[in-house]
């Protein structure tokens, strides 16, 4: 196939932009190890892409489970760097497969007050870039927006009802927004409901 050729290409440049294609499909960085991408490659070149993606955010769960904290920032900086958000194909695709993988209830503690702050903002941002549902953001997000909540995590939680797509969040938000007036975050609230429209 093309990517296989491009990873085996002389030419440094090709070989690694075809890697970085390659990582962007399977949630694994194969920059220090290219067994282990001739190793994928082999396993994957048969499966369909939403296969090939699954088994990806399926392998990049167990790895984080398994991870240190320190190289759980690393993992969730990594899957963040994925472009979730672009209208192509691989990225509705790669959006969808993590979605619907055991990945999500590992977000919801990740965002959770009681995770290392730098955990917590790096869950926030790559929660932005997945634009979950409504069934997550209220069952894991709107509860982190309670006023008896850190102020922080108030503000990284309500800005990820900043979209359209959010509606239903409105009679909830407003009445935040009542409740918080006139301190910090009324503005943050209103900015949010003038996204949501």
């Amino acid at each position: 196939s093309d990517l296989y050729l491009g990873a085996s290409d002389p030419n440094f440049n090709v070989q690694n932009f075809a890697l970085n294609v390659a990582e962007s499909i399977c949630f694994h960085s194969f920059t220090d190890d290219y067994n282990a991408y001739l190793e994928w490659f082999h396993a994957s070149e048969k499966k369909p892409l939403v296969e090939v993606l699954r088994d990806g955010v399926r392998d990049f769960t167990k790895q984080y489970q398994k991870a240190d904290e320190g190289l759980r920032e690393s993992l969730l900086s990594q899957m963040g760097n994925r472009n979730f958000i672009a209208a192509t194909k691989i990225a509705k695709a790669r959006r969808k497969a993590v979605l619907e993988s055991d990945f999500m209830p590992i977000l919801v503690k990740a965002i959770d007050p009681a995770s290392p702050q730098s955990i917590q903002q790096l869950a926030f941002q790559l929660c932005r870039a997945l634009r979950p549902g409504e069934a997550f953001l209220r069952k894991a997000v709107l509860p982190l927006c309670a006023k008896d909540q850190p102020v922080t995590q108030r503000m990284q939680a309500i800005s990820l009802f900043a979209s359209p797509d959010n509606g239903w969040a409105v009679p909830e938000l407003l009445k935040l927004l009542v409740e918080e007036f006139p301190d910090q975050l009324f503005y943050n609230l209103g900015q949010v409901l003038g996204m949501i429209g």
